[in-house]
């Protein structure tokens, strides 16, 4: 085994790779992952790292395990290998990577494949949703219970009812995952059949019951009565119960008394939208699962979009996708400012250090192959116009700078800037070129001021 350069223990490894870690993935991703790990030892060629829970080992191997293992090698001048463990009371480590057994069992019908935890990107405003959820799956009945879920629609109520599912049913649980309407339609069918006594049967006999869109059961009296009763007798004899709705219990004025009282004595927890860096780890998280290559700052600025829910975020990656598609070229900022339509919503520069005024004129000599002493010149070739053009429009848009000053900076007096930037405006909208190459400059003053 080659030499481990300076760094003697596991421990200090460790440690170096962690720094290096906190700079190559996001924070939500850092703290969630990978902040509470630690090496215990170095066996031969094998570095032990301990993790919380089992979670951790299924996450971490799926999502970034060679990111670790490139940090490891680097950091120890080794070909080492990474092994996760679960951390027990006994002395010794227990063998690695137990969990794939459990996991690999066949899921109960009706569930997404790809909603499981591993695939949840978490962050600040779903860590708790995500914690609890974790919870109950390792201690059904007991802990959490009933687990209540809300919020609006896209922001990963059903990602994690499903997550529990898979979770709890590969321990060995027998679940159901209905939605309101499944329920509904069900116990309907089972009343005509008169098979009721079947259907209280099978519902009762469960371990975990998950009930999705739960407001959907407004105004069915006859469901609503049978859905307490369920409820009710789970509740009884400790089985978990999980439901999702878009409101809280307190809103939810159909419900039972005594069933809104049994909610609340549970866990209610609110999903919100998530922050722009967990919006950013879910679009490269979205990437590596479509196999796409993006840059960080490309994903950063549809990232960027203020929205209410994830699905908002689908339609302009999507059209990323395409775009580096057709152009036979991976996901870069000057395509994510197309893919965001920065004409009808323009990206918010103030959410990275403004560039300089030398920066900018630099930049765009370097994109069209100028110098400085032609873009203040009195040539008028095609070229140097529309870099004079895309010049005063970025100074303008971007560093707020008045007419004066770029006229001082690019040798014009100001009532010409103003009479062609009064002219940009049109020509923006109507020139895909004079488009394309403001929004390239201004992904490229992105990239050089962070």
């Amino acid at each position: 085994m080659p030499e481990q350069s300076s760094y003697i223990t596991a421990s200090q490894i460790w440690q170096a790779v962690l720094g290096q870690l906190e700079l190559q993935v996001s924070r939500p991703v850092f703290d969630t992952w990978l902040a509470a790990t630690k090496a215990t030892s170095l066996e031969g060629s094998v570095l032990l790292v301990e993790v919380p829970n089992p979670f951790f080992v299924e996450n971490i191997e799926k999502r970034m395990y060679q990111t670790v293992l490139r940090a490891v090698r680097g950091v120890a001048g080794a070909d080492l290998e990474v092994r996760l463990y679960v951390s027990t009371l006994g002395d010794a480590p227990p063998q690695a990577l137990q969990m794939p057994e459990l996991i690999q069992t066949a899921p109960p019908l009706g569930l997404n494949h790809g909603y499981t935890f591993a695939t949840f990107v978490v962050g600040p405003s779903n860590q708790l949703a995500f914690t609890a959820a974790q919870a109950v799956t390792e201690a059904l009945g007991s802990t959490y219970n009933p687990l209540f879920i809300y919020a609006p629609p896209g922001l990963g109520k059903t990602h994690l009812m499903h997550a529990i599912a898979h979770a709890s049913h590969a321990r060995g649980a027998v679940v159901s995952y209905v939605t309101s309407e499944h329920f509904t339609n069900e116990f309907i069918q089972a009343i005509r059949a008169k098979t009721t006594q079947d259907f209280r049967t099978i519902y009762r006999s469960v371990d975990l019951l998950l009930v999705d869109d739960i407001q959907f059961l407004a105004g069915k009296e006859q469901t609503l009565e049978g859905f307490f009763h369920t409820f009710n007798d789970l509740h009884t004899f400790q089985k978990q119960i999980v439901l999702a709705s878009e409101h809280p219990p307190q809103q939810l004025d159909f419900l039972h008394d005594k069933l809104r009282s049994r909610l609340e004595s549970g866990l209610t927890i609110n999903l919100q939208p998530p922050d722009p860096d967990t919006r950013l780890a879910i679009l490269q998280s979205k990437a590596i699962s479509m196999s796409v290559t993006a840059d960080t700052e490309a994903l950063r600025l549809i990232a960027s979009i203020d929205v209410n829910n994830i699905r908002e975020l689908e339609g302009p990656f999507t059209r990323a996708v395409a775009l580096a598609t057709l152009h036979n070229t991976h996901i870069t900022t000057s395509i994510a400012y197309e893919a965001i339509d920065v004409v009808s919503k323009p990206f918010p520069m103030t959410e990275f250090p403004k560039a300089s005024q030398e920066t900018v004129m630099s930049t765009v000599v370097d994109y069209y192959g100028i110098s400085l002493k032609d873009l203040t010149g009195r040539k008028r070739s095609q070229k140097l116009v529309a870099a004079r053009q895309t010049t005063m429009q970025i100074m303008s848009s971007e560093l707020g700078m008045g007419v004066t000053d770029i006229g001082k900076a690019i040798a014009r007096d100001h009532s010409t800037v103003s009479l062609a930037l009064k002219r940009l405006q049109h020509g923006i909208t109507h020139d895909p070129t004079l488009q394309a190459d403001i929004n390239a400059i201004a992904g490229m003053l992105i990239e050089h001021s962070t």
